[in-house]
């Protein structure tokens, strides 16, 4: 009898103070004795994937707002292109 209790993801605090994060991945053992049983885990620690997660968060958070404040300037900019044509030709028109 091998039943998962599934994969997830834990922030666990190191003797040391630093926070770690854990993929557990718990299942009750094979080995049964009696009315007891054993539950295997593995836990290799994320920190790496972690930090590269909050790296990507921040990346995307700039590119967001880059294409915001991008697509502003180009607002601005055929306004202000549209009114220098309305302008110049209500000038051509008088002249």
């Amino acid at each position: 009898m091998q039943s998962y209790y599934g994969k997830f993801e834990y922030e666990a605090l190191r003797s040391d103070g630093r926070h770690i994060w854990l993929l557990i991945n718990a299942r009750i053992s094979n080995e049964l004795e009696g009315d007891t049983f054993t539950i295997d885990d593995f836990a290799p620690d994320l920190i790496v994937c972690k930090n590269a997660e909050k790296q990507m968060l921040f990346a995307r958070t700039v590119i967001e707002n880059a294409n915001y404040f991008k697509n502003k300037f180009l607002f601005i900019c055929l306004i202000t292109i549209f009114v220098i044509s309305l302008y110049s030709n209500v000038a051509t028109i008088h002249v």
